[in-house]
């Protein structure tokens, strides 16, 4: 007997970055205040966590910097 696993991945804008991949399960039934809230308990702790305004600040930095 085969066991297939339908998987997908979902790339959305989020006031958080984290490193990639970035790979958890996710209850699509959740209301959008508790599924926000339970992505950032969930990403809080892994590699590279920082606001998203942080990290694009940071990598404007250093892709001007790659131009001189």
């Amino acid at each position: 007997m085969a066991f297939i696993h339908d998987n997908f991945e979902i790339f959305t804008d989020t006031p958080w970055h984290v490193d990639q991949p970035c790979k958890f399960d996710v209850d699509f039934t959740l209301p959008n205040e508790k599924l926000m809230a339970f992505t950032h308990q969930k990403i809080q702790q892994m590699s590279g966590f920082t606001l998203a305004t942080q990290w694009q600040a940071s990598h404007n930095v250093l892709l001007q910097s790659t131009k001189n």
